[in-house]
């Protein structure tokens, strides 16, 4: 329900009428920083309340989202600009502030989605270019050629930054072959990294990144099997544990590449000869902190294990590493979902398209499952609180 004190003003003409479910205001990129810098926080402040509240006027339930913008090149690098002489994060700096002072006052937002924050971390981590007007060979360039409005790199991180933010989903998922970067001509390799950045940035933003994970494959070959894995950046890396199977055992130990901000690529040979195998890599940085890969199976039968997240969840539970292999006919008995506690139901991939299910209600009071969609080993469940 929205406080009284978001529906008292007029609705704008620019908002049209109907009900919204999640909405997002972008502003211009100089209007909330400070007046110094060319900037009109008042205005800023004003009108980004009076379209929330034109929003919520006609959408009670609206989510409304704020875009946080990203630090101009053009307003940094060139002499006589705002930010001359100064790093890029002092505009990033500037504009986290005006975004979470707004969000602070006025609690009918949902949230900042930290497209600029996410910007600045590609950056820091080597994925992107820190200047456009001194380029180095390997770096995205998030800017276009004005070295302002972004990039088709740029646009896919902040596309991937709003996928997470507003739907509680692991960008992750979308993999190296997502339609509009494969449309755009985005390597493979960037979509990974730029997807992994804006996990990062939204789900963990206070964790470091010590290393930034573009593929891990496994494949079987007649001398074992071959395991790959590279990176488009590392910092301070000491090392690489080769895990198989479910005891977590150390099969092998690669020594990482420091700190680079080139691609690096590793391979390993297991001559293990069993039918199924499991490997995940444990990332050991020089302070002894540890990072855990996603598990790669390999061979009949091997099914990656089950992982749900985001914990906790709001509107959506993802359910990774289930095979959707059960047929279509099997019907599996309805499961009792106590509070606290989550379900599951098998289902199959049909020919050309996802299956999607409705899940049985659980009993008595909790969480309740409202729909599965079943995609191969990924699955979105919409949840419910069930109040009897």
């Amino acid at each position: 329900m929205v406080p009284r004190s978001c529906t008292t003003t007029p609705t704008p003409s620019v908002v049209q009428p109907g009900r919204w479910d999640q909405v997002v205001l972008q502003e211009s990129s100089t209007q909330p920083l400070l007046v110094a810098r060319t900037g009109q926080p008042a205005s800023f402040l004003t009108y980004a309340t009076r379209l929330e509240q034109a929003v919520h006027t006609g959408s009670h339930a609206a989510r409304v989202y704020l875009f946080q913008t990203w630090p101009r090149a053009d307003m940094t690098y060139p002499a006589g600009q705002p930010y001359s002489g100064l790093p890029l994060d002092t505009m990033m700096r500037d504009l986290r502030r005006a975004y979470a002072y707004l969000a602070a006052q006025n609690s009918c937002f949902a949230a900042v989605a930290p497209v600029g924050d996410a910007w600045l971390r590609a950056i820091q981590a080597g994925v992107a270019q820190r200047n456009p007007y001194n380029p180095c060979p390997g770096p995205l360039n998030l800017w276009g050629p004005d070295h302002f409005h972004a990039s088709k790199w740029g646009s896919c991180l902040a596309v991937c930054v709003l996928f997470a933010q507003l739907t509680s989903l692991d960008p992750r998922l979308l993999g190296p072959t997502e339609q509009a970067a494969v449309a755009l001509g985005i390597t493979a390799a960037a979509a990974v990294a730029l997807q992994q950045i804006a996990f990062q940035q939204v789900f963990a933003p206070a964790g470091p990144l010590p290393v930034v994970l573009t593929a891990f494959a496994a494949q079987r070959q007649a001398t074992g099997v071959h395991l790959r894995w590279a990176t488009a950046s590392e910092q301070q890396n000491a090392r690489f544990e080769v895990q198989r199977n479910a005891d977590g055992r150390a099969i092998a130990t690669l020594p990482g590449g420091g700190t680079t901000f080139q691609p690096t690529s590793y391979t390993l040979l297991d001559a293990a000869a069993l039918p199924a195998l499991y490997y995940r890599l444990r990332q050991v940085d020089v302070g002894g902190t540890s990072t855990l890969s996603p598990v790669v199976a390999m061979g009949p039968g091997a099914v990656a294990p089950v992982l749900l997240y985001p914990n906790p969840a709001r509107e959506r539970l993802l359910i990774t590493g289930v095979a959707a292999t059960a047929p279509s006919h099997a019907q599996p008995p309805r499961p009792a979902i106590a509070p606290g506690q989550y379900a599951r139901r098998a289902g199959h991939r049909r020919a050309g398209r996802p299956a999607r299910r409705p899940l049985p209600p659980g009993a008595g009071n909790g969480l309740r499952p409202r729909t599965a969609h079943v995609c191969a080993r990924v699955r979105s469940v919409r949840i419910s609180a069930n109040r009897h």
